[in-house]
C-alpha cells in the first residue's frame, strides 16, 4: 500500500527551498505570491509517494530506496578515494504531459548534514537509469529508474529531497 502526501501549488512549478515543515513559496521569484502548503511532518519514510498539485495537474513523486554500490561493482566508474557511489531507485508520474528536467531534482543528505547531488554516471548493476538529459514524458506516464550520487564512506544517508516548485522530503531509517 502506498501512502500519498499532496502539496498544493499555486503556480507553476519553480525551485524553492523548505526551511522547515512549511513550505512557503511566496519567496519564489517570479510569478504572483503562492499560498503556503505544509507537509504532514519533515520527511515521510522511503517509498511514500507525494504528490505536487497545481491546478488539476499532479506530479506524484516516489522515492524507493538506496543502495550502495561495493568496490568494484562501478564498472569503469571510480568514486574518489573515501567516497563511494549510491544508488536511488525514484519515480516520476505526471499527469499531464511533463518535460522531465533530469536527475538534478535529487538530492541527499547525511548524517554531517553534507548534501550531495546527482552525478551523471550510469553503472550497470543499478538499472535502469533514471533520465541524466531533459525528456518529454507523456500524461500518464511514469519515469523510474536510478539516480547516482558520490557520497562519503562512513556517513550514513538520512535524508532524500526532491526539488519541483516544493521541496519533497523522505526520511531514510537508521
Amino acid at each position: 500500500m502506498r501512502t500519498m502526501v499532496k502539496i498544493r501549488l499555486g503556480v507553476p512549478p519553480r525551485v524553492c527551498i523548505a526551511a522547515s515543515a512549511v513550505v512557503l513559496l511566496a519567496g519564489c521569484s517570479g510569478g504572483a505570491p503562492a499560498p503556503t502548503s505544509s507537509l504532514a511532518s519533515p520527511g515521510v519514510p522511503l517509498g511514500t509517494t507525494q504528490t505536487l498539485t497545481n491546478g488539476a495537474d499532479e506530479l506524484a513523486v516516489t522515492a524507493y530506496s538506496l543502495r550502495q554500490v561495493q568496490p568494484g561493482q562501478a564498472g569503469s566508474a571510480t568514486p574518489r578515494p573515501g567516497n563511494h557511489y549510491t544508488g536511488l531507485d525514484v519515480e516520476v508520474c505526471p499527469n499531464f504531459a511533463y518535460k522531465l528536467g533530469s536527475n538534478t531534482h535529487w538530492a541527499l543528505t547525511d548524517s554531517k548534514n553534507s548534501e550531495y547531488q546527482p552525478q551523471r554516471t550510469k553503472i550497470d548493476e543499478l538499472a535502469p537509469h533514471y533520465p541524466i538529459s531533459p525528456m518529454q514524458v507523456a500524461a500518464n506516464e511514469c519515469t523510474r529508474g536510478w539516480v547516482i550520487f558520490e557520497t562519503k564512506d562512513g556517513q550514513p544517508i538520512t535524508t532524500v529531497e526532491y526539488f519541483g516548485g516544493s521541496t519533497l522530503q523522505w526520511t531514510v531509517a537508521g
